[in-house]
């Protein structure tokens, strides 16, 4: 019955930032009736847990967006999805859901871009980066070093309108 979140603010990312997308092998996300069973596993998200994911929201995220800071924000986010993955341990194992993932993550940080994480429940994990040329720099580092087909990368640009949904989806 607790109110879920509250929209702080609606930020544009950056038109020249670019996202990588990793679909990981190893691990397909929750969905369905095994996600509702999970979430009805998961212990309660402490108060202090709670302030610290708006601290990191208030204080970092949306003043490194604003800078345009990709380091900086990507930080942030990276900071963020792992307390906010942490969580989710009690089903997940950790604050990822595989250690694919979490190896997919560190791999990414270790190349210099700390903007990483897990989509959700997983498979896919993203990149934030400051442009297409190191996008493209990061897909060919992941397929060569950590041997990631080509095909499982894809390289995005951030969405100016946000999420939209047609009035027949179904």
């Amino acid at each position: 019955d607790d109110l879920i979140g509250v929209l702080r603010e609606r930020v544009a990312v950056p038109s020249d930032w670019r996202i990588v997308l990793v679909r990981t092998s190893a691990h397909r996300g929750l969905h369905g009736p095994a996600e509702a069973r999970a979430f009805t596993e998961l212990p309660n998200i402490s108060h202090a847990v709670t302030e610290q994911l708006e601290k990191i929201v208030d204080d970092r995220l949306l003043t490194t967006v604003h800078a345009k800071d990709c380091s900086e924000f990507g930080e942030a986010v990276y900071e963020f999805g792992e307390l906010a993955g942490s969580c989710f341990a009690a089903v997940q194992g950790g604050p990822f859901a595989s250690d694919e993932i979490a190896q997919v993550v560190r791999a990414i940080r270790d190349f210099g871009i700390p903007g990483a994480g897990q989509s959700s429940w997983g498979p896919t994990v993203f990149a934030i980066t400051p442009g297409v040329e190191v996008a493209e720099e990061l897909a060919a580092h992941l397929v060569s070093t950590r041997g990631i087909d080509q095909a499982a990368i894809a390289i995005t640009q951030p969405n100016p309108h946000g999420a939209t949904f047609a009035s027949d989806w179904r």
